[in-house]
């Protein structure tokens, strides 16, 4: 009985260092997120590559737009 015992304490110690674990990579994952978010030169970084992208998608509908009516010319 007290072999018993003493796996399942066993089983559980290891289960507990498993979930700190874990749970410390959550915490520093936050911690990461929430330093990222704050900081303003990332901040404005991330804005300046979001504007390029939307600039971007804009050239390609507009470039699509123009071939439809270039190949409706056509027809």
């Amino acid at each position: 009985m007290v072999t018993d015992m003493d796996s399942r304490l066993t089983i559980l110690e290891e289960e507990m260092k498993s979930t700190k674990t874990q749970i410390q990579q959550i915490l520093l994952d936050l911690r990461e997120h929430v330093l990222e978010f704050t900081n303003p030169f990332t901040a404005e970084a991330k804005l300046a590559r979001a504007k390029k992208v939307d600039e971007k998608i804009k050239e390609m509908k507009k470039q699509k737009t123009e071939r439809k009516k270039a190949a409706k010319a056509r027809r």
